[in-house]
């Protein structure tokens, strides 16, 4: 009697979905989503994925391969501060009024 070990079928979601990280992702380790409502092992999809998920990061969960959860980092944009020289204070204001 042999016995061999079979890799979990992996299947993809028609569309992905958001779920929120529990425990911190890398490349080397799997960590833990909070998705539709549960708490589910996780791994990136792509295993040449070099971003590192920390908890409350929210992922984009694509499909799933036995019991643990397909996902990808969600790039949400920084949102930055106008530059220094950019912002006018109520001061500079007055100040451009009077010399007009």
């Amino acid at each position: 009697m042999s016995s061999s070990v079979m890799a979990p079928s992996v299947t993809l979601f028609p569309e992905p979905k958001e779920g929120i990280v529990d425990q911190e992702i890398t490349t080397e380790q799997a960590g833990r989503v909070k998705y539709d409502g549960s708490y589910w092992p996780a791994r990136f999809y792509d295993p040449n994925c070099q971003a590192k998920l920390e908890p409350k990061n929210a992922v984009s969960v694509l499909g799933i391969a036995g019991i643990t959860l397909l996902v990808m980092p969600i790039n949400i944009p920084e949102t930055t501060n106008a530059p220094e020289q950019d912002k006018i204070t109520e001061g500079d204001e007055q100040k451009n009024t009077l010399e007009t």
